[in-house]
């Protein structure tokens, strides 16, 4: 070597593959330094260095974070990897899980049946993913009504899909059957009849009332006879003179007779003119109780007895109107 010389040795840093997979149903980005996209699976090179790179990661909507493994991390924080040789980590995302809740109302009886779902009771439910469709289906009972559903964005009778995205409650409802009840007036007299619940409101002969009621429901039918008449009493499905309560079960007919009430009494007889009870007092001093209405009639007194005149009594002559 005739004169000195220099050499220059030249070191470079190693770099390495970082890789970061996704596991699990669900979803979600990571940001960690020179990512731009965050979308896995990602993969970037870096120098060696002793200083660890922290990658984190963010669920999408509908999923949750569950976790890191490999690359000397795990838990749900930020995962640091030092960059020291090829190194791979796995996100792990899952999907969120939401309750569907189908709840039957009304009256009536019916199903209600879907994927993972089955109700018979007045409630039940089922558990699904974020974002699954659920398609639901509504069988009423034989002579029973399918309403409608409503909640979950469903309406109308036909099939319910809904998209679970949270927690969601449906409802369907179920009617049962109705039948009817048909009420007519008889007799010389009038009257009315109603019904509790309403539906029959019948005020006179000609009338025919008729309503439906649900099954198995009980009706009450109510009569009130007109300032001159009393109710004579019931007859098809009910009978007697009291209050009428039927259950429903059947189409119903039930007849409300009405009568003329005697325009004079004479003790417990009754008389559709003066003449007559003039007649049907045997004897002096009978008492002639009168009804409470404008009668009109030539009155022939030719016996020789006295009697009393007491007007202004109620049709049934239980006491004086007003």
């Amino acid at each position: 070597m005739k004169q000195g010389r220099s050499v220059t040795a030249g070191f470079a840093l190693n770099s390495y593959n970082l890789t970061v997979n996704p596991s699990g149903n669900g979803s979600g980005t990571i940001t960690c330094p020179g990512l731009t996209t965050g979308t896995l699976p990602a993969s970037m090179v870096y120098p060696y260095s002793t200083t660890p790179i922290a990658i984190t990661a963010k669920p999408d909507t509908g999923s949750s974070f569950a976790g890191w493994s490999g690359g000397g991390c795990s838990g749900t924080g930020s995962c640091n990897v030092t960059i020291d040789q090829a190194k791979s980590v796995t996100a792990s995302f899952t999907l969120n899980t939401y309750p569907l809740y189908v709840l039957k109302l009304g009256e009536g009886s019916g199903s209600v049946t879907g994927s993972g779902i089955s109700c018979s009771g007045a409630l039940c439910s089922g558990t699904y993913s974020y974002n699954t469709q659920v398609t639901l289906a509504a069988t009423a009972e034989t002579g029973h009504t399918f309403a409608g559903w409503s909640g979950g964005g469903c309406s109308g009778t036909g099939a319910c899909t809904t998209t679970i995205r949270n927690l969601t409650k449906v409802s369907a409802r179920f009617e049962p059957p109705t039948h009817d009840i048909t009420v007519s007036l008889a007799g010389d007299g009038g009257g009315t009849v109603t019904s509790n619940p309403g539906g029959i409101s019948c005020a006179n002969l000609s009338c025919t009332g008729t309503a439906a009621f649900a099954y198995d429901s009980t009706v009450e039918l109510l009569s009130t006879p007109d300032a001159i008449s009393v109710f004579g009493g019931w007859s098809g499905a009910c009978s007697g003179q009291s209050t009428c309560f039927t259950v429903i079960s059947a189409d119903k007919t039930v007849i409300a007779t009405f009568n003329l009430a005697p325009k004079a009494m004479i003790g417990t007889t009754g008389y559709t003119s003066l003449n007559l009870a003039y007649i049907g007092a045997e004897v002096s001093g009978s008492t002639l109780l009168v009804l409470d209405a404008e009668l009109t009639e030539n009155l022939n007194m030719n016996s020789y007895k006295s009697i009393t005149l007491k007007g202004g009594y109620k049709a049934d002559y239980s006491g004086k109107s007003g």
